[in-house]
C-alpha cells in the first residue's frame, strides 16, 4: 500500500521536471536564434545604407551637391563611429631615368565604421568595405576609373568624430573646395599628359585586402603589396 502511494506522485514530478527542462531549453535556443536573425538583418540593412551614403557623399565630394542628408537606419546590435584618421592615400610619380619617385600629395582617408561583434562595415575613400575575422572585401567600389592611359581618382575624405547608435542619421557637406593633385595648373612638371613615367597610388588601410582586390580586378594596373 505505501509503495504504491509513493510511486504515482513521484512519476508526475519527474515528468513535470522533464517537461520544464525541455521548454526552458527551447526558450534559450529560440532567443539565441532570434538574436542572430536580428543581427544579420541589421548588418544587411547597414550594408545597403552605407552604399546609399557612398552615392550621396560622392555627389557632395564631386561638387554636384552642396549638402546631402542620409540615414543608416536603426542601429541596436552595434554602433557607428567616425574615425578621421583611418587609412591614408598617397600619390607618387615615377619619372623615367630618376631613381627616386616623387610624392605628389598624401592625406588621411578617414572612415565611417559600423561595428557589430567581429564584423565591420565601413565607408572609406568613396567605397564601402567589410572586415570580418581579419579579412576584408569590397561591398561597393570607390570612384576610381582607369581606361587605357587615363586615370581618374576623386579622393573623398572623412572628417569629424563621434560614436552613435539608435536612429543614426545626419548630413554630408563639403568643408573645403576640391584640390587637384595632378595635373596642377601652372606647374610644369604636373601637366598632362605624363610622358616617360608612371603614377603610383598607395593606399594604407585596415581594409587593405578589399582595396587590393578592387585594384586587381578593376584598375587594370599593376598591384604591389608593401
Amino acid at each position: 500500500m505505501s509503495d504504491r502511494g509513493v510511486s504515482s506522485p513521484l512519476g508526475v514530478i519527474l515528468l513535470l521536471g522533464i517537461t520544464i527542462t525541455a521548454v526552458t531549453s527551447l526558450f534559450f535556443v529560440g532567443a539565441a536564434a532570434l538574436a542572430d536573425t536580428r543581427t544579420d538583418a541589421e548588418q544587411s540593412q547597414t550594408e545597403n545604407a552605407m552604399a546609399q551614403f557612398s552615392s550621396k557623399a560622392s555627389l557632395v565630394g564631386l561638387g554636384e551637391s552642396g549638402n546631402q542628408r542620409f540615414s543608416l537606419g536603426r542601429i541596436s546590435e552595434g554602433d557607428v563611429t567616425v574615425d578621421p584618421d583611418a587609412g591614408r592615400v598617397t600619390l607618387f610619380v615615377n619619372r623615367t631615368g630618376e631613381s627616386e619617385r616623387e610624392e605628389l600629395n598624401s592625406t588621411s582617408l578617414g572612415a565611417i565604421v559600423y561595428r557589430s561583434g567581429d564584423r565591420e562595415i565601413a565607408y572609406q575613400g568613396g567605397g564601402v568595405w567589410e572586415r570580418r575575422d581579419g579579412h576584408s572585401q569590397m561591398i561597393s567600389p570607390p570612384e576610381y576609373h582607369y581606361q587605357l592611359e587615363t586615370l581618374t581618382f576623386p579622393i573623398v575624405t572623412v572628417s569629424g568624430a563621434g560614436r552613435s547608435s539608435g536612429d543614426v542619421r545626419g548630413s554630408v557637406r563639403r568643408e573645403t573646395d576640391p584640390q587637384s593633385w595632378y595635373p596642377m595648373s601652372g606647374v610644369e612638371n604636373r601637366s598632362n599628359p605624363l610622358e616617360e613615367g608612371s603614377v603610383t597610388v598607395q593606399v594604407e588601410s585596415r581594409y587593405c585586402r578589399g582595396w587590393e582586390s578592387f585594384f586587381t580586378h578593376r584598375s587594370q594596373g599593376k598591384i604591389k603589396e608593401s
